[in-house]
């Protein structure tokens, strides 16, 4: 799956020096990555990302922004509440702002200061790609939600189900064998994004590996370590036709 990449920085000459070192790592290293937009202008990235909104992305960010009322802390905030599994790298001449990025709770993946050397720059750059990609080779292992501005994971192995909390069809709830939580999303999102899991009914996401037994006169899953789940009728025979064939 391709990642967009997003670079904010006001300098035109150190914006196209970060354009020509991720292009050339990208290249390089055939990652699964594209440069969306280059920009100094940080309500150009909050724009593309509310009309395409997507569950990940990187972004490149200078911290203090010329001409602009906007910081790169305020884009990262954004960015925060908008994709939940972003991956925040600032490239800045602050590092004094350091506090402002904790307090904000942005948590970035890293902090590369411009007076390094060109060099070594390049080689955190590269650094923090790779290490990006390799994660995403592992990321059908395991699910992803968003709680108070923190990236939370569960191995898809120990996954029971997501479920719409009722009457809040704005909030899930997850269940695994060692955690539950509550958190705001959206359950179609996560059945595009793990077409492993089925879903059984309009509320439920379930994972059939995870299934002890199926009642299908009581249209009901049962788990080990979760509820019951309930099934509608028009999944009653895929869902037993699945259930036979694992």
């Amino acid at each position: 799956m391709m990642q967009n990449i997003y670079l904010l920085e006001d300098d035109p000459i150190y914006r196209e020096f970060l354009t020509q070192q991720l292009n050339n790592i990208m290249m390089i290293e055939a990652l699964p990555f594209q440069l969306q937009l280059a920009t100094g202008d940080p309500q150009a990235i909050m724009t593309d990302l509310t009309e395409q909104t997507p569950h990940a992305a990187i972004f490149f960010l200078d911290i203090e922004i010329k001409d602009s009322t906007i910081s790169g802390i305020d884009v990262a905030t954004f960015i925060r509440e908008h994709v939940p599994a972003a991956d925040i790298i600032f490239v800045t001449n602050h590092p004094e702002s350091a506090l402002l990025i904790v307090t904000h709770k942005i948590m970035p993946l890293d902090l590369i200061q411009k007076d390094l050397s060109a060099d070594t720059c390049a080689a955190m750059i590269h650094q923090d790609l790779l290490d990006i990609a390799q994660r995403m080779t592992h990321a059908d292992e395991l699910i992803t939600y968003s709680l108070a501005g923190t990236i939370h994971t569960v191995a898809l192995a120990e996954l029971s189900y997501l479920m719409t909390v009722p009457g809040d069809p704005g909030t899930l709830n997850l269940i695994s064998d060692r955690e539950t939580a509550e958190f705001h999303g959206n359950l179609n999102d996560y059945e595009s994004r793990y077409p492993q899991l089925f879903r059984c009914h309009k509320s439920y996401l379930v994972n059939l590996a995870k299934v002890t037994a199926f009642d299908v006169k009581k249209r009901q899953l049962t788990f080990a370590h979760a509820a019951p789940a309930e099934v509608s009728f028009r999944k009653v025979a895929s869902l037993r036709k699945q259930l036979l064939e694992r």
